[in-house]
């Protein structure tokens, strides 16, 4: 490992330490899922003045991620994403990300079910097409196994974040900085929030282009909800908005979030 890279990497340690839920493949990207080739699409064109309900549910997924291969509503009208319990709510509008129209991906949602709610003031428009969606396939607390590409040092001392809020307040309020970059709604990388207002750092050999930034998500805060017990929550969640620039030597890269 070169001495620049090393440096990034201690720049990092006390983020990702704090975090050991967010440790990914030093080598690439982690595979956490799966696509389901199952289309969904509204009628065409969806009726106007209601409100229609679709539901995707995969049985023991940790998340589910809906990606569209057309996407066009009315003026006015929205597509809210949600999870079961409206915990988790994104809105699309128009022509939804970017305004693309087509091929993009929205907002992942925890579990093993999505709720897509399209809201209709008017008289109705083309609606949308789903041609499949990305299924969540490992549970985000595992142990490292002895065919690991990656390996702990000495006795393993990962624990939960909430186990340091009396004791490092201090370096839990900077741990919310980190976060999981969710890569083309299969695969995970690491990447830390270090400007403002939305700049998120994370390796090259993760996010290296304007494409690749736009199939990518993160999530702050991504961790247990109590002290090695609780379910897997986070705080907030952006899909990805410019590329800046990244480095082939330093292994970084850095782009925006939208939000």
């Amino acid at each position: 490992m070169s001495n620049s890279r090393k440096l990034l990497c201690l720049g990092l340690l006390s983020v990702l330490l704090l975090a050991p839920a967010l440790a990914g493949d030093a080598l690439g990207r982690t595979r956490v899922g799966e696509l389901e080739m199952t289309p969904l699409s509204t009628q065409h064109p969806y009726p106007g003045g209601q409100t229609l309900r679709y539901e995707i549910h995969h049985p023991g997924a940790t998340y589910i991620k809906v990606h569209f291969s057309k996407f066009d509503l009315a003026p006015g009208d929205r597509l809210v994403v949600s999870s079961p319990d409206g915990t988790e709510r994104y809105t699309f509008e128009g022509r939804g990300y970017k305004q693309l129209g087509s091929d993009f991906w929205v907002n992942s949602v925890l579990g093993d079910r999505a709720i897509l709610t399209l809201q209709s003031n008017g008289s109705g428009g083309y609606g949308f097409d789903s041609d499949y969606y990305a299924h969540g396939t490992v549970p985000l607390f595992t142990q490292p196994g002895l065919d690991d590409v990656e390996s702990v040092c000495g006795s393993n001392q990962w624990t939960d974040v909430e186990c340091y809020n009396s004791s490092y307040p201090t370096e839990v309020d900077r741990a919310k900085r980190a976060v999981v970059v969710l890569y083309n709604g299969i695969e995970n990388c690491t990447g830390v929030k270090v400007g403002c207002p939305n700049q998120i750092m994370s390796n090259e050999h993760c996010v290296t282009s304007q494409g690749e930034v736009d199939v990518t998500e993160v999530r702050f805060e991504y961790q247990r909800a109590d002290c090695n017990a609780g379910s897997t929550t986070f705080s907030e969640a952006y899909l990805g908005d410019t590329f800046q620039q990244d480095n082939f030597t330093l292994d970084y890269s850095i782009f925006t979030v939208e939000g």
